[in-house]
């Protein structure tokens, strides 16, 4: 299993498979990140707690949107173990 690290810090750089920053985030509730290839877009991840677990939502925004990868599916499933 793979591991990366990130810097909790607006502006900090993240590299996994493209290059972004952190463009905000608070702490157990979301993160997005922005960049440049993306048009001005961005990702954010949101956490949502439910009864009995959490909920992950994946949300894309600007004009031209990162295309799925087959990165994110071993991810998300490492995720439920």
């Amino acid at each position: 299993m793979l591991l990366y690290r990130l810097t909790l810090d607006v502006g900090a750089i993240y590299q996994h498979h493209w290059l972004c920053t952190v463009a905000a985030f608070e702490i157990e509730r979301f993160i997005e990140f922005g960049n440049r290839s993306w048009l001005g877009g961005c990702m954010r991840i949101e956490l949502s707690p439910l009864v009995g677990g959490t909920e992950l939502s994946f949300l894309a925004f600007g004009k031209k949107l990162p295309r799925p990868s087959g990165g994110w599916h071993g991810g998300l499933d490492a995720l439920g173990q």
